[in-house]
């Protein structure tokens, strides 16, 4: 993997594979953290609109086109801190990639009749994560751990805030955070780095250079009691989360989580999976996340059960977190080989790889992306029990969206 920075600030990241495929990403430092209540939502607004239409492909329609008639796909996706771009396609059309993405990104029409259009779009989707628990519940959890910090503002925004956008503020909001030197052009695949750079320059090139002095705050890991948050609905099961803040990708404390995690959470195998569902049958469907940016983090165990069992698995998910002081080596010899084979599957895909390298470079530094598994091997079993002990102890947040 290569590291260049264009003369107008851009960043551009390029890793060469033997493929038949090649996968860009681009991203831009931009998601809900840095939006006022005014703008809530306007991050991921503005990448819906960016599907609309561009000066050389003026529908939706022919953007889209452009990348799936070659047998490619074409997406993006907001993050809290983030809104990123990405297509994958043969290697040979490798450029066409590129003319497709800097078109839509740098020439969008942002016609008014699209503003409107998409405001009925992004308020349905508002409305779908909230009937929906499985997605409705993460946003609950997010604001209870972090009511004071912007990482607890939903992505999608707010209704009052998404009524109010109007063209002029889409336009002035592009305008601000998509400079060169708030952006990101990640390529992995069967493209050399001299040729990958050379077509970088020749689409985003001519970005008139910019740089935007962004602060991240640092999200506090400081709670002083556990927290319970309950919303009652008209359902057939309950739905359940508990968790803890944890620090940033970019302390040193992170590869001691992920090997919790992969513990506590690894599919079927997991403990949390094995104690609930596979011993005690409280449960079907049970999952582990350990999420970490580059402003804060949380380590979640999310079940779906009957309200009556809810009681017995809060006490299961702290009873397992309790024995993490208690592993062996044998237990985190398992956890390093099971990351490192799941590390090795999912990033034979190559925007697997782009979303992975992207990702590191935004949250802490792409060396650490390149050094990802040499850095878990050195992950000590006195590592774990002093993460553990740290960050998972009394004061969870607990969020139940549960059965009337």
């Amino acid at each position: 993997m290569r590291k260049f920075v264009l003369s107008n600030g851009l960043t551009v990241l390029v890793e060469r594979r033997k493929s038949d495929s090649v996968a860009v990403e681009v991203s831009v430092g931009v998601g809900s953290v840095f939006e006022s209540k005014k703008q809530a939502g306007l991050s991921h607004f503005l990448e819906h609109m960016l599907f609309d239409g561009s000066s050389k492909r003026p529908s939706a329609f022919e953007l889209s086109n452009a990348i799936e008639k070659l047998g490619g796909e074409l997406n993006g996706g907001t993050s809290n801190e983030q809104t990123c771009f990405y297509a994958k396609t043969p290697s040979k059309h490798f450029n066409v990639v590129l003319d497709v993405l800097s078109d839509m990104l740098l020439r969008p029409l942002f016609r008014k009749e699209d503003v409107e259009k998409e405001r009925k779009v992004v308020l349905n989707e508002i409305q779908l994560y909230r009937d929906d628990p499985k997605l409705h519940i993460w946003v609950l959890l997010q604001k209870q751990l972090y009511p004071k910090h912007p990482a607890g503002n939903p992505v999608y925004g707010s209704v009052d805030s998404i009524a109010k956008f109007t063209r002029e503020d889409v336009v002035g909001f592009h305008r601000k955070y998509y400079v060169p030197g708030n952006m990101s052009v990640t390529v992995v695949g069967n493209v050399s780095s001299r040729n990958a750079v050379a077509a970088v320059k020749k689409y985003f090139g001519k970005m008139i250079s910019g740089r935007l002095q962004k602060k991240f705050i640092a999200g506090g890991l400081k709670q002083l009691k556990p927290k319970v948050f309950k919303e009652k609905r008209r359902i057939l099961q309950s739905y359940l989360v508990l968790a803890y803040k944890t620090p940033p990708r970019g302390h040193s404390d992170s590869n001691a989580l992920d090997l919790i995690h992969a513990i506590l959470g690894r599919r079927s195998s997991g403990r949390m999976f094995d104690e609930i569902r596979n011993k005690r049958a409280l449960a079907y469907e049970v999952s582990v996340q350990n999420e970490s940016a580059k402003s804060f983090g949380f380590f979640a165990v999310y079940v779906i059960a009957d309200k009556k069992n809810l009681k017995k698995i809060v006490g299961v998910i702290l009873d397992e977190i309790r024995k993490l002081k208690d592993l062996k080596k044998m237990d985190l010899d398992e956890a390093k080989t099971f990351l490192e084979g799941d590390f090795l599957l999912e990033k034979e895909d190559n925007l697997k790889r782009a979303e992975f390298l992207d990702f590191f470079n935004h949250a802490s530094d792409v060396k650490d992306a390149l050094n990802y598994l040499k850095n878990l091997r050195k992950v000590s079993l006195r590592d774990i029990k002093k993460a553990a002990g740290k960050y998972l102890g009394r004061n969870y947040t607990l969020v139940v969206v549960g059965q009337k």
